[in-house]
């Protein structure tokens, strides 16, 4: 079963809209800007099983934060993005397959590292929330 069929990146031209639409001031970081053009990566096409695998910094969590923003995955760690990032994901396309999922969610890194940190805190008495 295929839920997302494609996802459609940015290319050189589409980065350039994205980054003109927000030069308001002098950025030091244009995350996601400049990641996947480099890498000639535009279309992604999904499988029954599809593996996104790289060396650090590559972009395999950039691809899935945004492929999960565009989705409106439900997510419990909120999301470290920058300026450029809603305007990027906002000028991405997808297609969804036939067959639609009845919610979407985003299972993090940091969501299981808090949950099992949470665990281990319960199992030790230890109060992890921090006072306001």
């Amino acid at each position: 079963m295929v839920y997302l069929r494609s996802f459609q990146l940015l290319n050189d031209i589409g980065e350039q809209k994205v980054y003109e639409s927000e030069q308001r001031n002098i950025y030091v970081d244009r995350y996601p800007l400049g990641i996947f053009p480099a890498k000639q990566l535009e279309t992604l096409s999904f499988s029954p099983i599809t593996i996104f695998y790289g060396n650090n910094g590559s972009g395999k969590s950039t691809i899935l934060n945004i492929i999960a923003q565009k989705c409106e995955a439900k997510r419990i760690t909120p999301l470290n993005k920058g300026v450029f990032f809603d305007n990027y994901v906002e000028s991405c396309d997808f297609e969804f397959g036939i067959d639609l999922p009845q919610e979407i969610k985003v299972i993090t890194s940091d969501d299981i590292f808090d949950y099992l940190l949470n665990i281990r805190a319960i199992n030790t008495g230890v109060d992890r929330k921090k006072e306001m």
